[in-house]
């Protein structure tokens, strides 16, 4: 019996980039939830159910602020991975410089995913 694909919600602002990573996250096996927006990462956190919401660099600064304490509070489970590593979030698992290439991003969602399924969530 094969293993379901592990779900991200991938929320930016910028389409381009939005589209770029999205295709490397589905490259690496990930179903993806791409969004543009808080208020449509909002709305798809209320709907579904995601192994890992990844916050992108684009994201306005008061978007990657708020956005985890919504995330946190909707699904009290889910991990949170932002690509931008301009200090720490209390409800943010981890932070990282996406600079650092694609293979670092899908090492940290890796990482996370894997927290997540450890811990029976």
């Amino acid at each position: 019996m094969s293993q379901a694909k592990k779900t991200i919600l991938y929320v930016e602002r910028d389409e381009d980039v939005l589209a770029a990573q999205g295709e490397v996250f589905r490259g690496a096996g990930y179903q993806v939830e791409a969004v543009l927006g808080r208020a449509a990462a909002e709305s798809a956190i209320t709907k579904g159910t995601f192994d890992l919401v990844v916050l992108g660099h684009s994201l306005k600064e008061n978007d990657r602020n708020h956005l985890p304490y919504f995330i946190k509070k909707t699904r009290p489970n889910s991990k949170i991975l932002t690509l931008h590593a301009s200090g720490s979030h209390p409800k943010v698992d981890l932070a990282m410089d996406s600079r650092g290439g694609p293979k670092a991003v899908l090492d940290a969602v890796a990482s996370l995913i894997s927290q997540r399924v450890a811990a029976g969530v």
